[in-house]
């Protein structure tokens, strides 16, 4: 932190004093020769003792404006009152889960490398603008099938979820059903998950 400034990373609560100790000791380790530990305690505390309420009154309010920003951050840390120990692995799940990909990243994905082979100096933006014009210009009826692959693997990541918790004996035996409830995601979860590809859309037409 700079002279004068508490230190931002710290969420122990602070005293006006605190905060001045904190900065004179920066500006003690600086000077030439550096102070030791006992010399930078006794010469902070004859300084403080000799400075005006007027110059303590930048500290005091230094100190508040540190420990309202600590409760701040306390009051809204999920894990608060947890052990150190415990708190890695918490965080880890609390994390946002993996979600399947939406029916345009599916389509992307098929078409991306193709367009890179065709246009390899073409920046990240510029692919993902083509893509989605090529998106935008496909028949509803190709559009149906990437949204059904979509929706496939909505299904399958539920269920696979559900067998893992049920491997550590924490769920009961019914399973969670479908997040949506389409006809269009109904129809796709009769067929058995497969790497979707173009090629693969082909052989379903003929």
């Amino acid at each position: 932190a700079a002279k004068g400034e508490p230190p931002k990373q710290s969420l122990r609560k602070l005293t006006s004093y605190l905060v001045f100790y904190l900065s004179f000791k920066n500006g003690a380790k600086a000077a030439q020769p550096p102070l030791n530990g006992k010399e930078i305690s006794k010469n902070c505390s004859e300084k403080w003792r000799a400075m005006s309420r007027e110059e303590k009154k930048k500290y005091q309010d230094m100190a508040k404006q540190h420990n309202a920003q600590r409760a701040t951050t306390r009051r809204s840390d999920p894990l608060r009152g947890v052990r150190r120990r415990q708190r890695k692995r918490q965080r880890k799940s609390l994390a946002p889960k993996k979600r399947p990909l939406p029916a345009f990243f599916l389509f992307a994905a098929n078409h991306r490398p193709g367009l890179r082979e065709c246009h390899p100096r073409w920046t990240a933006v510029e692919t993902v603008k083509e893509l989605g014009k090529m998106w935008h210009q496909q028949p509803e009826k190709d559009k149906t099938r990437y949204k059904e692959q979509a929706a496939l693997n909505i299904i399958f990541m539920e269920f696979n979820a559900a067998f893992v918790v049920a491997a550590k004996g924490k769920m009961s035996k019914k399973l969670p059903a479908s997040s949506t409830g389409e006809n269009w995601l109904e129809k796709a979860a009769l067929r058995p998950p497969a790497i979707f590809k173009e090629g693969s859309l082909k052989d379903q037409d003929s």
